[in-house]
C-alpha cells in the first residue's frame, strides 16, 4: 500500500488526493479495446432489416423489440454499440426502384450492431444468448435480414453528437436509406459512386449525421432463426444514415443529389433506393456497456429520468435488481 503524507481533513491533502486517483484511474476509465474509440461506432459492423408478422401491431412489435427482445440482446457479449431505428412511414419521393425489383416489403426496424475485433463478433454467432435470441424472432419478425461491414466499410462520416447521447425521439429529420447496385454493375464501381455520393452529401449539406456500411456479400444461413424468413426478395448491397435538420433540408439535399438513382451514361440501369423515415431511435448499447434503456427499458427509464432519480441509475441498484454482470 502506498503511503500518503499529511492529514485527511486538510483540503490541500484532499485536493491532492483527489487528483492522484484521477491521475492514477483515468487511463484505466477511458481506455477503449482495440480498434475502438469511445463515444464512436466500432469499425465492424452487423446490420439486421426487421419485418414484423402481419398480426402484430405496430406499438406491440415496437416495445417488444424494445423491451423484449432488445434487452435481451444487449446481453450478447461483443457488442460496442447497437443501436435500434424504429421505422415510419417510407419516403417515396427519395425512393427508387427497378422495373423488376417487384413489390418491396415495407420495412419495420433497422439495427446496427459495431464490435472492435472480428473475436468480439464470436458473441452474435455462437453465445448462448444469441441461441435465445434466435428463438425469441418468431414472437413477433416475419422475417430477418443480416449484412455485415468489415472494417473500413463501416463508417460514421459526420456525427454531431456522442453514440450514447441519442435520444429516444429524434426532433430531426432522420432516414435510412437502402440501397442496391443495378444489374451487371460491377460491385467495385458501385462502391466507388457511392463512396462519391457520400461524400459529396457532406460536403455540400452538411449532414448532422451520416453513416455509410457497405453491406459483405449476403448469407441467408449466417442467422437460422426457426420459424422466421431469411431470404429476401432484393439482396441490398450498402444503407445510408442520415439526419437533417428537417424534412425540407432532406429532400432538397438528396433530390438534388439524386445519390444513386442510375448507373452514368444516357441510357444508366436503375439502381435500388428505398427511403424510410425513423420514428424512434435508441441506444441499447454504448462504449461496451449496457445502457440504462437497454437495462430497465423505456418505460421504466423515463420515469427515472423524468423524476431526476439519478441514484437508480448507479451500478448497486441495478445488480440489487438484476444481479451482476448486466454491465460487460
Amino acid at each position: 500500500m502506498m503511503w500518503l503524507p499529511g492529514r485527511r481533513d486538510n483540503p490541500l491533502v484532499l485536493k491532492f488526493y483527489a487528483a492522484l486517483v484521477l491521475l492514477y484511474c483515468a487511463p484505466v476509465l477511458q481506455a477503449a479495446p482495440d480498434g475502438c474509440r469511445r463515444g464512436e461506432a466500432g469499425p465492424l459492423a452487423t446490420v439486421a432489416l426487421l419485418y414484423k408478422k402481419a398480426d402484430v401491431t405496430q406499438s406491440d412489435f415496437q416495445a417488444y423489440w424494445r423491451d423484449i427482445h432488445g434487452m435481451l440482446a444487449t446481453r450478447i457479449p461483443g457488442f460496442w454499440t447497437y443501436r435500434q431505428y424504429h421505422i415510419g412511414a417510407a419516403v417515396e419521393e427519395l425512393s427508387r426502384q427497378p422495373a423488376d425489383a417487384g413489390t418491396v416489403k415495407p420495412l419495420d426496424g433497422f439495427a446496427d450492431v459495431t464490435f472492435c475485433t472480428t473475436e468480439d463478433i464470436a458473441g452474435l454467432a455462437a453465445s448462448p444468448q444469441a441461441e435465445l435470441i434466435r428463438d425469441d424472432e418468431v414472437n413477433v419478425f416475419s422475417s430477418t435480414y443480416l449484412y455485415g461491414a468489415v472494417a473500413g466499410e463501416s463508417e460514421t462520416l459526420t456525427r454531431t453528437e456522442p453514440f450514447a447521447q441519442m435520444s429516444w425521439k429524434a426532433d430531426t429529420d432522420h432516414l435510412i436509406l437502402l440501397l442496391g447496385k443495378a444489374p451487371g454493375e460491377s460491385k467495385a464501381d458501385y462502391r466507388h459512386a457511392l463512396r462519391r455520393a457520400a461524400e459529396a452529401v457532406k460536403q455540400q449539406c452538411a449532414p448532422q449525421r451520416l453513416r455509410l456500411n457497405l453491406f459483405q456479400p449476403y448469407d441467408a444461413s449466417a442467422w437460422p432463426a426457426p420459424g422466421v424468413n431469411h431470404q429476401p426478395r432484393q439482396v441490398l448491397d450498402a444503407s445510408l444514415e442520415l439526419e437533417f435538420a428537417d424534412r425540407k433540408a432532406s429532400l432538397a439535399c438528396l433530390k438534388q443529389h439524386s445519390m444513386l438513382a442510375k448507373t452514368p451514361g444516357a441510357d444508366g440501369a436503375e439502381r435500388l433506393q428505398l427511403a424510410y423515415s425513423v420514428s424512434h431511435r435508441y441506444a441499447m448499447v454504448a462504449d461496451g456497456v449496457i445502457t440504462l434503456l437497454g437495462v430497465r427499458g423505456l418505460p421504466a427509464t423515463a420515469v427515472i429520468q423524468r423524476l431526476g432519480a439519478d441514484n437508480q441509475t448507479t451500478d448497486a441498484v441495478l445488480q440489487a435488481v438484476y444481479g451482476s454482470g448486466v454491465r460487460p
